[in-house]
């Protein structure tokens, strides 16, 4: 599920991507928007752009990513509102050994901030550590 549109700004250590919330979002709910709470995908999903377009710059895959969990989520309005311009941003807080991440980021529209969390991730280049053996 892609609910980011475009990605507008990169650097090694954050990324900035840019999206509207529209009736065809799978989380749309009619006459009030997207739950702000959502937001925290949007910004799993900005992590995720970044990741994805580090690898490409060192020429790799894309990572493997998994969002572990949030801190300090907090969140200013109740819905992102339908036509309204949002940018989801990450920024790298912190880089462990073996993948583990941290990255501070938020949601703004109009110069406020709409979402705001601390978000842990885990990113794998290696796709067989994931893959599930039947024997």
């Amino acid at each position: 599920m892609l609910l980011v549109d475009r990605l507008v700004d990169f650097s090694e250590e954050a990324a900035e991507c840019e999206f509207r919330i529209s009736p065809n979002n799978a989380f749309y709910v009619t006459g009030c928007g997207v739950p702000a709470y959502v937001g925290v995908e949007y910004m799993a999903q900005c992590i995720a752009v970044h990741a994805g377009v580090r690898a490409h710059l060192a020429g790799h895959p894309p990572p493997i990513g998994f969002l572990l969990g949030s801190r300090c989520l907090e969140l200013f309005e109740d819905y992102l509102i339908e036509d309204r311009l949002y940018f989801a941003k990450c920024r790298k807080m912190l880089q462990g050994g073996g993948g583990m991440g941290s990255f501070d980021c938020k949601i703004v529209s109009e110069a406020h901030v709409i979402a705001s969390a601390r978000l842990a991730v885990l990113e794998r280049h290696d796709e067989e550590a994931f893959r599930l053996r039947l024997s």
